[in-house]
């Protein structure tokens, strides 16, 4: 009888670790993608998993190619057909619109898709003038909040960069209206407290 117990246990120990140990291969990212943007080929990496029924197989690489990512996805996360949409960039009650960025009205270290800002009136005066400080009572005029950064282009010579935000549309013409003469300054806040704008 003792034997008998041995024998049973050890095959079912085996068989335990056979069908815990079985794995799939699936979708994983590769690298950053923020939301909006298109999921390409070199987004796109492999692992294998267990236990997570919903992650998208390795095999459907080439259904994914070509969405969207509903939110920032972040590298070593295993895709779900939730964190996709095959909705256009901006969707309706959205838009895109580009602002010019003089230096030091924006972080230091720039800015990335996927980061959040809160974009307000610079201080007066044009690029290559010294802006007049804000004093007494005046607060910045705030022109949109929580917009995602969704492009960024490269600095000028004069150090002015073109930001690409994903805003609410009743936003976009007055903030279009500023940011094309630089006189936008964009302040990065945290981007969990909301994923979108």
């Amino acid at each position: 009888m003792a034997v008998l117990l041995i024998v049973v246990g050890a095959l079912g120990g085996g068989y335990l670790y056979v069908h815990g140990a079985a794995k799939t291969q699936v979708l994983v990212v590769q690298r950053p993608v923020p939301a909006g943007h298109k999921v390409t080929t070199a987004d796109l990496g492999e692992s294998g998993v267990a236990g997570l029924p919903d992650a998208l197989p390795a095999t459907k690489r080439n259904q994914v190619v070509g969405k969207r990512a509903a939110t920032n996805l972040v590298r070593g996360q295993v895709l779900v057909a939730d964190l996709l949409t095959s909705t256009e960039t901006p969707k309706p009650g959205d838009a895109l619109v580009g602002v010019t960025v003089q230096p030091g009205q924006m972080p230091a270290e720039g800015l990335q898709p996927g980061d959040v800002v809160n974009a307000v009136v610079a201080a007066a005066g044009d690029a290559g003038q010294v802006p007049q400080p804000v004093t007494g009572s005046d607060e910045p005029t705030v022109l949109a909040t929580r917009a995602a950064v969704f492009a960024t282009g490269r600095a000028t010579a004069s150090g002015a960069t073109t930001v690409t935000l994903l805003v609410a549309e009743r936003d976009a013409a007055r903030l279009s209206s500023y940011g094309a003469s630089g006189q936008v300054a964009l302040i990065r806040v945290n981007a969990k407290a909301r994923e979108n704008p």
